[in-house]
């Protein structure tokens, strides 16, 4: 009861009517005949003879049966756009006095059509404007759907983690590929709902690369990330839009620029991990730290890429660079001690217990810039900046008497040597004459000995002369 409740309706009668055969003319009767017999291009030749608003109505039918589209379209222009046409037509279903808008017909005919065959299969074989847009307007629709279902999905992917950030922008990327060159084709970029879209897919795609390199620790996330990115920036439309993706793809190039080579790529992340941490601590001791703990890392660096690699350099140079730093300000924190207002004896106190603080600062930065001098670093660095602030500091070191503390002087020791025996022999003599005096007492005492206890006394001193000596020298 309720389709033919609905078919008594006269919209919806039209709208069954525009989709069969009408039979209002002596022509129609003779190309049914055909069409009963099968005969189907015979009767095609004798509707096209003549254009009614039954003719017509066929010819569409006949085309749609054989999903000819252009010509199905082309017919059904000049039926709905010609009002004698349409209104024959609607008095043929309706009768005399039937009453429809007549106006609607073409759309609702391009409605069911879009719903058959796809919007996009259509527009080429179609020349009124007001059709055009009409059927744009239907394809639009369910593509900028389905684009919007994707950025939906893709956001769900938020909080879960680098990797799951990445496979949701490439996902959302290739799912909307090629729903957004369908956009392309029907809308222009000053249309503010293909705007709208477009800045609201690649923005979404932007912030998954975002998220993913931010949370990413693999050597190609840089790379992976501006794959996105760069694709984000080659699909939004906005100025504010274009102005964000342009920001970060200026950084991430900058990142890329900086990147270590790939097999050195472990040595980088420790040696920034490094930097990070200790170029924000300044004290001389945490610069020496920080080139200690280092050290190891630049060596391997070198041994695989080679001495003249320019990462190596540059590397290299950016550690002397922040411990160099380090030293530099604590050195000119503790000379401002001498800066004090010399009529100020208070100032004058601090003055002079300061200068040995000075002087142990100074020292400290010495042993570090010597520990600097092993690494290798970038000839502009280290012709204008490094060699500089060494020669300044060493000048500093002179003329506070650094150095004496660090390397007090140290006497030879073939020196020693010689001093040892020199005095070893005038003892060697003192024992000689000793034994001379006693030997010729004891000689005196017995009668007839005297010379001889003399020269056992003289021998006996020698002998202990040349013993000491032997002994000393071999110390």
């Amino acid at each position: 009861m309720d389709a033919e409740a609905q078919l008594t309706l006269p919209k919806d009668q039209l709208l069954y009517a525009q989709f069969w055969f009408a039979k209002a003319t002596h022509l129609d009767e003779v190309a049914f005949n055909h069409l009963f017999a099968g005969e189907i291009d015979k009767a095609e030749e004798i509707w096209q003879k003549k254009d009614t608003a039954s003719s017509l109505q066929n010819r569409i039918v006949c085309a749609l049966m054989r999903e000819d589209y252009r010509r199905a379209v082309t017919c059904a222009e000049t039926l709905y756009g010609n009002p004698l046409y349409s209104d024959q037509f609607v008095s043929a279903v309706l009768g005399a006095d039937g009453n429809a808008d007549v106006a609607s017909l073409a759309f609702r005919f391009l409605d069911v059509l879009c719903d058959e065959a796809e919007a996009n299969q259509l527009l080429p074989f179609i020349d009124d404007d007001a059709w055009k847009s009409h059927v744009e307007e239907k394809a639009v629709k369910p593509l900028v759907d389905s684009i919007q279902d994707a950025i939906a999905i893709a956001k769900k992917s938020k909080e879960k983690g680098a990797e799951a950030r990445l496979n949701a922008g490439e996902a959302l990327r290739e799912n909307t590929r090629s729903a957004f060159q369908q956009l392309k084709g029907f809308l222009s970029a000053t249309d503010l709902q293909y705007q709208m879209i477009a800045d609201k897919l690649g923005l979404e795609i932007l912030q998954c690369g975002i998220d993913y390199f931010n949370g990413s620790d693999e050597p190609e996330a840089a790379h992976k990330a501006m794959s996105l990115q760069k694709y984000a920036q080659s699909i939004v439309v906005g100025q504010m839009a274009k102005d964000r993706c342009k920001e970060n793809v200026d950084i991430l190039q900058k990142i890329i620029d900086e990147l270590p080579p790939s097999e050195v790529f472990s040595e980088d992340k420790a040696i920034r991990k490094e930097l990070r941490y200790y170029s924000s601590l300044r004290k001389i001791s945490y610069a020496v730290t920080l080139l200690k703990r280092t050290k190891s890392y630049v060596l391997s660096i070198k041994s695989k890429l080679g001495a003249s690699h320019s990462y190596y350099l540059n590397i290299s140079t950016q550690l002397v660079g922040s411990a160099l730093g380090i030293i530099i300000a604590e050195v000119n924190e503790a000379q401002s001690v001498f800066s004090a207002d010399k009529d100020d004896p208070i100032a004058a106190i601090s003055r002079n217990l300061g200068f040995t603080h000075v002087k142990s600062v100074l020292g400290e930065a010495w042993k570090a810039t010597k520990i600097m001098d092993d690494f290798d670093m970038e000839s502009d660095f280290k012709k204008n900046t490094y060699n500089k602030n060494r020669a300044i500091l060493k000048e500093l070191c002179e003329k506070l008497g650094v150095f004496e503390s660090l390397y007090p002087p140290r006497t030879s020791n073939l020196k020693i040597t010689l001093m040892r025996i020199f005095a070893i022999l005038v003892l060697a003599l003192i024992y000689g004459g000793i034994g001379f005096v006693v030997g010729g007492l004891i000689g005196l005492a017995i009668e007839g000995v005297g010379l001889s206890g003399a020269i056992v006394g003289v021998i006996i001193g020698i002998g202990i002369c040349v013993y000491d000596c032997f002994k000393q020298i071999s110390v």
